[in-house]
């Protein structure tokens, strides 16, 4: 799973085969519940946080380079990332990218 330290702007993190909402499973006595489903079929880059703001899906193997490091916006963590394969810029929840990439290039800040 990716470290909030290391998503400073200029790294580049690329989508697992796996995609993943990262929301935790609710435990409940011996009974396991979770009312999302864990595998995804992209990761999907919206254009804001809003519902309905549109955007794009990505798939495994395509990379992000980080713009602006996770934090809460309108209540929800998300991570602004750039698609490098088409330049489009967008937000991500930060429990999915967190779940779903894997770090290939640290910038580290001067």
């Amino acid at each position: 799973m990716l470290k909030k330290a290391d998503m400073q702007p200029g790294s580049v993190v690329e989508v697992l085969p796996v995609i993943k909402s990262g929301i935790p499973k609710a435990m409940f006595g011996d009974k396991l519940f979770s009312k999302v489903d864990d595998v995804l079929e992209h990761l999907s880059v919206r254009r804001s946080l809003e519902i309905g703001s549109g955007g794009w899906k990505v798939s495994s193997g395509e990379k992000l380079e980080i713009v602006e490091p996770p934090k809460r916006r309108q209540g929800i963590n998300g991570i602004k990332v750039k698609i490098l394969s088409n330049g489009e810029t967008g937000m991500v929840y930060w429990c999915e990218l967190r779940a779903s990439c894997k770090l290939v290039e640290t910038k580290t800040e001067n």
